[in-house]
């Protein structure tokens, strides 16, 4: 298959939005994202410049993030797992539903008492979910 002058322009032209990443410390190169953006804008279904946006808007996400939070550990490591509603889970620690959801929304702090609970309950460390609590804490108040 012959290369088109097009195809080519637009090789030429992600040759470029990579090494303009790889100078930002940005590069996934061999990444699924990676091989993903590339095949796009080979194929014209992106230019280089949405690519390269693509891939930044990716890092961005990604620092931004911060550390995992109480909520999301609860949910995708213990929750979802055991099927367990946050009913039975506010039962199980003495606290209401309401409580329960606004631990994992964040609204709410997980107090001591509420960690050495979850720790019986699942089976962990009680400092495990106390310290993820501080780090959730440090997090917010540097948004602030």
């Amino acid at each position: 298959m012959s290369k088109t002058p097009n195809s080519l322009l637009r090789i030429e032209g992600f040759r470029k939005a990579e090494a303009s990443l790889r100078l930002e410390g940005k590069d996934p190169n061999g990444t699924p994202l990676y091989e993903s953006i590339k095949a796009r804008i080979i194929s014209g279904e992106l230019t280089y410049e949405q690519g390269r946006s693509e891939i930044l808007a990716y890092y961005t996400k990604a620092e931004n993030a911060g550390p995992v939070t109480v909520g999301k550990m609860l949910t995708k490591e213990f929750l979802k797992p055991l099927n367990m509603s946050h009913d039975a889970l506010g039962e199980a620690m003495g606290i209401s539903r309401q409580d329960v959801e606004n631990i994992i929304c964040g609204i709410r702090r997980l107090s001591d008492d509420e960690a050495r609970a979850l720790a019986d309950i699942f089976g962990t460390d009680e400092d495990f979910l106390r310290n993820l609590q501080m780090l959730q804490d440090r997090t917010v108040k540097r948004r602030k």
